[in-house]
């Protein structure tokens, strides 16, 4: 068995603490570097460390023995323990399913999604956030990805291990998502878990970065339509337009209902679209 032993000065350790378990990150580090980080973690208890990178898990007991009272001095030491089969198992799986993601995932919405752009997200944030969020939690891989979130929070609770914040392990954080009309929006991907339960649930939260198909910044105040043109690809034009009257740029429909595109010019201080037949 390893074992790390630290002096420390008593003016930085507040007495003995009661014995507690405690789960700690350590991504990356190496085996040494995941023992120190136990004996870091508490004077005083059981020391769960995770690492996702390196697909390891490991247990350690840390104790605290004074050695003087004159000066104060005392050593923590840690000494490894097996981990129990079914976190190790748990962690391990739940690393290899993520290691199928990339830290930057993209997701494409099929043709018959109600929002057709970042326009239409932009006008109700909190529904398109549901909405895309109910599509992405139904993905396979996703579900597969919760399922083992889920699978590892049960056996942590199951043992007594506190709270494992899964956003210090996950891979993927961030999500790209495609509109039909080829306009493009950032979300935060994380876990929310039910502690009672152990069910984790996969969260979307909107960051921004809304871009138009041609990567350029999608407009989100008046100013932004300035000189814009758009051409509509994916039957979007309708979100498009309530969008830019919500920014209080005034629309005119010169096509009756059957536009294709959307010009908006410059006039002085004035701002105004027009939404018209596309000519070629």
């Amino acid at each position: 068995m390893k074992k790390l032993f630290l002096l420390a000065l008593a003016s930085l350790w507040c007495g003995h603490a009661a014995a507690a378990t405690y789960s700690v990150p350590c991504n990356g580090c190496s085996e040494d570097a995941m023992l120190q980080a136990a004996a870091r973690a508490t004077t005083k208890g059981i020391v769960y460390v995770f690492n996702a990178p390196n697909n390891k898990s490991r247990k350690y007991t840390v104790q605290t023995e004074i050695i003087s009272l004159r000066p104060y001095w005392a050593f923590t030491w840690a000494e490894e323990l097996p981990v129990e089969l079914d976190v190790k198992s748990a962690f391990s799986k739940f690393v290899t399913v993520q290691n199928a993601f990339y830290e930057e995932e993209s997701i494409l919405l099929p043709p018959d999604f109600p929002i057709r752009s970042v326009a239409g997200a932009m006008l109700d944030p909190g529904a398109a956030t549901v909405r895309i969020t109910d599509f992405v939690r139904n993905q396979p891989a996703f579900k597969d990805l919760s399922l083992t979130v889920t699978a590892l929070v049960t056996a942590i609770l199951k043992k007594n291990i506190p709270f494992l914040n899964i956003s210090d392990y996950l891979k993927v954080t961030k999500l790209i998502v495609e509109f039909a009309d080829g306009s493009t929006m950032e979300f935060d991907v994380f876990f929310s878990n039910n502690v009672l339960s152990g069910q984790a649930v996969l969260e979307l939260k909107i960051i921004g970065n809304a871009r138009m198909e041609d990567g350029s910044p999608a407009p989100t105040s008046s100013f932004g339509f300035r000189n814009f043109l758009y051409d509509d690809t994916g039957n979007a034009i309708n979100e498009w337009v309530l969008w830019a009257s919500s920014r209080g740029v005034p629309v005119y429909d010169h096509a009756f209902g059957g536009g294709t595109s959307m010009t908006c010019t410059v006039e002085g201080t004035v701002i105004s679209c027009i939404v018209h037949k596309k000519t070629s």
